[in-house]
C-alpha cells in the first residue's frame, strides 16, 4: 500500500510565517506525525504534496520522502490528482499532514476493516460532541456522503470525518478527475462519496482522539495531549519526571529507568542513560548521556557525555562536544567541539572551542582557547595531567605536553612542553604614592 500526506495548504488560521505543516509540536515537525505512523506501519512508499512554502516542508522533513508539488491550491482532490502518475499499489491511503492519531492501532484497524469488508473506499470518522469544524458523515441507507463544515445547515449531525481514507486505486483513477469545482472555486477529495453510488464506501469509527490541527490553540491542544502521554509512559518505564505538565520529551526520546527530572526539562532527540538526574531547566537536544551523571540548568546540544560527570548549573556543550567519566564542568563553562578525557576539572567561567583535551587537567577560572584568527579556527591539544592557571589564553594552534603547567594570566602561543611551567605575562609595576595628593571627586548624588 502506498500513501499520500497532504501538505500544500496555506494554513492561514495559523498566521504564523511558517508552513503550517512546519510547526513543532516538541520538537517534531506536524507533519512528521502522520508521517511516522505511516512509517511504523510498514507504509514505507510515502508522497507528500507540498505546494505553500513547499521548502519549508521539504526542509522541516529533510529531504527523506517522495514530493510532489501542487502548483495551484485547488483543493484536495486536485492535491491528490497530481500524485496519480506515481500511484502504483492495489489501494492507497490518503491523510492530511496536520492531523495526528494518537493512538497508532487506528491505522491498523482502519486497514483491517478496510480489507475484510472489502470495501471500495473506507473513510476513518469520530463522533465529536462540538463538531463544529468538522465535515460530517452523511448516511442516506447504504449511500455515503461527507458534507464539509460550509455546507452544513445543522449541527444535530456528530460523526465526523477525519480526512483520513484507503481507497483502491482503480477507483481513484477513474472517479477522482470527474469532481466538479464547486462554489468556492475549489475541488474537494470528500466529493468523490457523491460519485461512488454503485461502489462500497464504508466507515471505521474511532474513539481514540483524532486531533486535526487547523488554529494554534489547537496546536497547543495537541501538545499537551502527546506530551502528558509521553511523560505518563516514562513514569511507567521507571523515570521520575518531577512534574508532567512542565517536562518535555520529544517522542524519539529515550530514557532508562532511575532518572529523576526536574520541573521545566526539555528532552529532544536524545539517549538518557540510568539514574541520571536532571536538575533545574536542562535543554538536551541532539545527544547522547550516559549512565549517574548530575546535569544542572545547562544546554546540552550534539554532544555525548559518559558516566559519573557532573555538569552545571549553566554549562553549555554545543557542536560535537565529547566527554568522558568522572569530570566536573561547572558554572558558566561553555564547550564547542571539544573532546575531554576523564578526571578532569573546568569548575567556573571558562571556554574551550576546538579542543582535544585529556585527563586529570585542571583548569582556573577564566581560562579560554583562543580558537579563531578572524580567519581560521585552530585546534587546542592540551595532554594528561596538565595545570591551566585563572585567566589563561592558550592561543591556537597550540599543544600543553604532560604535565604543563601555565601560571595565572598567562597568554600562551608556544606549545609547552612536558613537565614545564609557562609565564606569559607583562611585570608589574607599582608606582608608590601616585595617589596621595590627588583626591577622587565624589559621585554625583551622593
Amino acid at each position: 500500500m502506498q500513501a499520500i500526506v497532504l501538505a500544500a495548504g496555506m494554513g492561514k488560521r495559523m498566521q504564523q510565517p511558517e508552513a503550517k505543516c512546519a510547526l513543532k509540536i516538541l520538537d517534531v515537525p506536524l507533519i512528521e506525525y502522520p508521517i511516522k505512523l505511516l512509517k511504523r506501519k510498514r507504509i514505507e512508499d510515502i508522497f507528500v504534496i507540498v505546494g505553500h512554502q513547499k521548502e519549508q516542508i521539504i526542509e522541516a522533513t529533510k529531504d527523506q520522502y517522495l514530493y510532489v508539488t501542487q502548483e495551484e491550491q485547488l483543493g484536495t482532490a486536485n492535491a491528490v490528482e497530481c500524485c496519480l502518475p506515481f500511484i502504483s499499489s492495489d489501494f492507497v491511503m490518503i491523510l492530511p499532514g496536520d492531523t495526528i492519531l494518537l493512538e497508532e492501532e487506528v491505522i491498523s484497524r482502519l486497514i483491517n476493516t478496510h480489507m475484510n469488508e472489502k470495501n471500495d473506499m473506507t473513510i476513518l470518522t469520530m463522533y465529536q460532541e462540538n463538531p463544529y469544524g468538522y465535515g460530517r458523515i452523511i448516511r442516506d441507507g447504504q449511500q455515503i456522503t461527507i458534507l464539509e463544515q460550509i455546507d452544513i445547515t445543522t449541527e444535530n449531525i456528530s460523526e465526523c470525518n477525519t480526512g483520513i481514507y484507503i481507497i483502491s486505486t482503480c477507483i481513484l483513477k477513474e472517479f477522482l478527475p470527474h469532481i466538479e469545482k464547486n462554489t468556492h472555486g475549489e475541488y474537494y477529495f470528500t466529493d468523490i462519496c457523491k460519485l461512488l453510488k454503485n461502489h462500497k464506501v464504508g466507515t471505521y469509527c474511532t474513539t481514540s482522539p483524532v486531533l486535526g490541527i487547523n488554529t494554534l490553540d489547537q496546536l497547543q491542544q495537541a501538545s499537551k495531549m502527546i506530551q502528558n502521554k509521553i511523560n505518563k509512559n516514562f513514569l511507567k518505564q521507571g523515570v521520575l519526571i518531577q512534574n508532567i505538565e512542565t517536562t518535555f520529551i520529544s517522542p524519539d526520546t529515550t530514557i532508562e529507568p532511575g532518572c529523576f527530572i526536574e520541573s521545566g526539562s526539555m528532552i529532544y532527540h536524545s539517549r538518557i542513560g540510568k539514574n541520571n538526574q536532571l536538575l533545574g531547566t536542562c535543554r538536551i537536544t541532539d545527544s547522547a548521556i550516559g549512565d549517574d551523571n548530575r546535569i544542572e540548568s545547562s544546554t546540552l546540544e550534539n554532544s555525548c557525555v559518559g558516566r559519573c560527570n557532573k555538569i552545571g548549573p549553566y554549562a553549555h556543550f554545543r557542536m560535537n562536544t565529547d566527554i568522558g567519566n568522572y569530570n566536573r564542568i561547572g558554572n558558566f563553562v561553555e564547550l564547542k567541539d571539544a573532546v575531554i578525557g576523564s578526571h578532569t576539572n573546568v569548575a567556573h567561567l571558562a571556554y574551550l572551542g576546538n579542543c582535544d583535551c585529556g585527563s586529570y587537567v585542571n583548569f582556573g577560572c577564566g581560562s579560554i582557547t583562543v580558537n579563531y584568527n578572524g580567519k581560521e579556527k585552530h585546534k587546542t591539544i592540551i595532554k594528561d595531567h596538565a595545570f591551566i592557571g585563572c585567566n589563561s589564553n592558550l592561543v591556537a594552534p597550540v599543544i600543553i605536553y604532560e604535565n604543563g603547567y601555565i601560571a595565572a594570566g598567562s597568554t600562551i602561543t608556544s606549545n609547552v612542553d612536558e613537565n614545564s611551567l609557562a609565564i606569559a605575562r607583562a611585570r608589574q609595576v607599582t608606582k608608590e604614592g601616585y595617589f596621595k595628593n590627588k583626591k577622587i571627586p565624589p559621585k554625583q548624588g551622593s
